[in-house]
């Protein structure tokens, strides 16, 4: 009798090992899944609505030129602010949260005082107080971080998650790019990428002083229709 039992407890306990091998593995699975996704694991075991830095790509996509909203919400202090965006200087506004794990450096690099874009202004919009801890919005900002919590400012700027910047266009009010990057120098990069196609884009316009068109650029349109120098067309009263 006591061997049958003992027989049936290492029968029983042979069972649940393969369960638990069964469930650890599946575990596994699912992780791996959504890191191949891109999604990572807060520390509460739930899904952060963020990438890998492998997996952000350091482009500046989206909605170029649509109006730029003013960002109006808190500070972790529960004062009110708002901040225009259209007031000369650029502003690179960075949407973070204080639980994905792909923020954290910028969290990092921002209170450590590392250096933002030239001329811009920096701001760092969370969501509201109801859905982000000030406490703790408070310590990852520390004394050199501008910080506005806003939901309303996630949803003007169509946000998909975080982390997430936009650069506006302090001159005209409008959205110059944005998009997600990996870490703060690769956010850099690409400010400066954007300058630079906006600098070359605007050295094709009319000198806005003269409002004299751009020789270069008027040579290059007839090049590419076939019209050079000395073509018939640029002088129609010559027989």
């Amino acid at each position: 009798m006591l061997v049958a039992a003992v027989v049936v407890l290492a029968v029983v306990v042979a069972l649940l090992v393969l369960l638990v091998t069964g469930l650890l593995r599946s575990h596994a699975d699912i992780l791996r899944a959504l890191h191949e996704l891109g999604a990572s694991l807060d520390d509460d075991g739930t899904a952060a609505p963020s990438r890998t830095a492998r997996q952000l790509p350091p482009t500046f996509t989206g909605a170029a030129g649509r109006t730029a909203a003013a960002v109006v919400g808190s500070d972790p202090l529960g004062s009110p602010v708002a901040t225009s965006v259209d007031g000369g200087r650029d502003t690179l506004l960075v949407f973070l949260s204080s639980g994905c794990t792909t923020c954290q450096p910028f969290w990092g690099a921002l209170r450590g005082g590392e250096a933002g874009p030239a001329d811009t202004n920096v701001l760092v919009v969370t969501r509201d107080p109801d859905e982000e801890s000030t406490a703790r919005i408070a310590d990852l900002a520390g004394d050199r971080v501008p910080v506005v919590m806003s939901t309303q400012a996630w949803e003007d700027y169509e946000i998909p998650g975080s982390p997430h910047v936009v650069l506006v266009d302090g001159g005209t009010g409008t959205v110059r790019g944005e998009g997600a990057a990996g870490t703060w120098p690769q956010v850099l990069d690409l400010v400066g990428q954007a300058r630079g196609d906006r600098a070359h884009a605007r050295s094709w316009l009319p000198d806005p002083v003269t409002a004299r068109d751009n020789a270069d650029r008027i040579d290059a349109e007839l090049a590419a229709h076939g019209i050079g120098d000395g073509h018939a067309s640029l002088y129609p009263g010559r027989p």
